[in-house]
């Protein structure tokens, strides 16, 4: 079975900010921003970075905002929008 979109991007995600195996479990529900001291300004744009090379987008300036960010949801959002 093929992983689904939000189960790609929380892939990206544990894998760009290196976080613990149990991690792997987030949901669209689960807070982002704010949530990990791994997610800072530097591992942001890393994460964007990430992002675009694994699913071919491009994130536009509007894109990137603490909202963006809030969730597994809200980016799974954008990701969406921009495939």
């Amino acid at each position: 079975m093929e992983p689904t979109l939000a189960e790609r991007v929380v892939s990206v995600i544990v894998e760009t900010l290196a976080l613990p195996a149990q991690h792997t479990t987030l949901n669209a529900d689960s807070a982002l921003f704010g949530a990990f001291p791994e997610l800072d300004s530097f591992s942001i744009l890393n994460l964007i970075a990430a992002l675009e090379t694994e699913f071919g987008i491009r994130f536009d300036d509007e894109d990137i905002t603490a909202e963006s960010f809030e969730t597994v949801g809200t980016l799974t959002s954008i990701v969406q929008a921009r495939s």
